[in-house]
């Protein structure tokens, strides 16, 4: 029997009215994504509700006629977790369609970057709204006291491989914003180069975003760290027979090593989305390094540079949390 849509909708709340415990099989499942408005608010109902059954339902809604039909209706093997996920696929297809549109009518009025940007957070909006829905304090308690447990059995947030580090933060944790800080000339970026390089060879892939210096550049310096020789010689031409013995041996497993380099020179607030949201999305980066900050443009236009740099450290640190990634920032 082929069921349209609909008919899964009136299956999905039907057996909701016979056995309530079925909505944690589907907890994916939201109110708006039910194409009609009146079944979308019989789910809400049961949603609200501690023990829903038809008479409470049906005396909320002032419709039990409707509900008793759809229970009713109810047939065969309970497949609610099946329909729940094709009536959510339908919602999902039918968002992506009014995107698609929203930006076409962008298309004549708006530059291409900032359609760019526009379409990128909308539709990476559609597969994370539980994000930005309110949830009850006892939702994040398993999550918290795992946590907890974990750090008393010693686990730790991402390490860096510098110890002192380490001991002060307890590894780097996801969803925040760190802020390496220091003069010009004072080893900022071989810091984070190094910090990059550890994650990347022991953890998960890094994303480093450089806007000072070209991709090859920053290849060298990792080549010559992992090696054991001086980067300052070998961009000189220096190197002697033993440096290269080292840098042949040390080849093959570097270039293993899961670190994306995007080395753009101009870097707006717009643009490190974009990136960021790419790399995690494609290529599982599990920490974004920026470097460095004062090259980084704010997307739109600013009263001065101190309102700027407010917006780029806003824009970072929502990056983090959207992403769940830690993001450092030099």
């Amino acid at each position: 029997m082929n069921l349209t849509t609909i008919d899964m909708e009136r299956q999905v709340l039907g057996w909701l009215m016979k056995d309530p415990d079925r909505i944690d099989e589907i907890p994916y499942l939201k109110a708006e994504d039910f194409s009609s408005k009146e079944y979308a608010k019989v789910y809400k109902k049961i949603i609200e509700m501690d023990r829903p059954d038809l008479a409470l339902v049906g005396r909320e809604m002032n419709n039990r006629a409707l509900l008793v039909g759809m229970v009713e209706e109810t047939f065969g093997i309970c497949r609610i977790g099946d329909y729940a996920k094709i009536i959510k696929e339908s919602s999902d297809r039918c968002k992506v369609k009014l995107v698609c549109q929203e930006i076409i009518e962008l298309a004549d009025i708006e530059d291409s970057s900032s359609i760019i940007d526009i379409a990128t957070e909308k539709l990476f909006s559609i597969t994370n709204e539980q994000l930005s829905e309110s949830r009850i304090l006892k939702e994040y308690m398993p999550c918290s006291l795992e946590k907890m447990d974990a750090a008393a059995r010693g686990e730790r947030g991402i390490l860096t491989g510098i110890h002192q580090l380490d001991e002060i933060l307890w590894g780097l944790e996801k969803s925040n914003l760190y802020i390496i800080g220091g003069r010009p000339g004072t080893g900022k970026t071989q810091l984070g180069l190094q910090i990059a390089t550890y994650i990347a060879k022991n953890h998960c892939p890094v994303e480093f975003i450089s806007m000072e210096m070209t991709g090859e550049q920053i290849c060298t310096r990792i080549i010559c760290f992992e090696a054991g020789v001086n980067s300052d010689n070998a961009r000189r031409g220096r190197l002697d027979e033993g440096d290269w013995n080292k840098i042949v041996i040390s080849d093959k497993d570097t270039a293993k090593i899961p670190l994306y380099i995007c080395d753009k020179s101009y870097v707006s607030t717009s643009d490190f989305r974009s990136i960021s949201r790419r790399a995690v999305a494609r290529d599982k980066v599990g920490l974004i390094i920026v470097d460095y900050l004062q090259l980084m443009h704010g997307s739109g236009k600013f009263e001065n540079r101190h309102t700027e740099v407010s917006h780029i450290s806003s824009v970072l640190k929502a990056t983090a949390k959207e992403l769940d990634v830690p993001v450092i920032g030099l």
